[in-house]
């Protein structure tokens, strides 16, 4: 076979995709700095511990929305921001910010989460004050919430494999003697998506935000990134035999 064939037929055989966004939110068309609920830009939350889970609200002591602001989190433009807030002496509390299939775009419903080789979260953050509780990504397969084992406490860039990931379920219940925690039990990738199930949606699970006689402590959260990474075409084997053909050839 000679060269130039060799390259033409090359050129017609499909390469492997490579990782694809399938969401990014900069909440960027936030653009005041007066609370905005979470609503606004498709998102949705709950806070509280234990007695009672309320939606969350972008007044009062226990507070989470969006924002816009001169400077964003760990370095992102000016521009509006997801955060949530635990107000000066208010008691430690759970926050569960979360989307869904209907906000995220047509991607996730077409997603084959069996089929891909690799899938990963990723944002940006910053909190003051922020240092004993948990932090941790969150996905919805079926109707059932999972977070992730990964706590993202400190560092201002985090980044999940969700492949890799150990998954535990999200404990909620809201209205009066509600409750919001981690579940028991674990579960693989594998184990999640046997049936190819999809994921209806994403979040953040941030447990524990606790409270300071000095100030604010604030959770910000901006440059929220999905990649996905699809099988490999059966086409890149044909492409090892015609470069074989070749080899033997020459």
């Amino acid at each position: 076979m000679k060269l130039p064939l060799l390259l033409g037929t090359l050129a017609l055989l499909p390469l492997a995709s490579p990782a694809a966004s399938i969401y990014f939110e900069n909440f960027n068309a936030v653009t005041t700095s007066t609370n905005v609920s979470l609503g606004t830009l498709g998102w949705n939350g709950y806070y509280g511990d234990s007695g009672s889970i309320a939606d969350a609200l972008t007044t009062g002591s226990n507070r989470s929305g969006f924002l816009s602001a001169t400077t964003g989190p760990n370095g992102s433009p000016a521009s509006g921001y997801m955060f949530a807030q635990n107000v000066q002496n208010a008691g430690s509390v759970d926050y569960f910010l979360y989307t869904s299939t209907s906000d995220s775009g047509s991607a996730w419903s077409s997603l084959s989460t069996s089929s891909l080789t690799g899938l990963s979260i990723n944002w940006k953050r910053n909190g003051n004050g922020f240092t004993s509780g948990g932090y941790y990504a969150a996905i919805q397969v079926g109707t059932t919430w999972y977070v992730s084992s990964t706590n993202h406490g400190t560092g201002g860039t985090p980044s999940l494999d969700v492949m890799t990931a150990t998954w535990r379920p999200l404990d909620l219940q809201t209205g009066a003697g509600g409750h919001l925690a981690i579940g028991a039990g674990s579960s693989t990738y594998a184990e999640l998506f046997t049936n190819n199930d999809p994921i209806n949606g994403f979040g953040f699970f941030i447990e524990n935000l606790t409270t300071s006689t000095s100030g604010n402590i604030t959770i910000r959260i901006d440059d929220v990134n999905v990649d996905a990474v699809p099988e490999p075409s059966a086409s890149i084997g044909l492409l090892g035999m015609v470069m074989l053909l070749f080899l033997r050839r020459r």
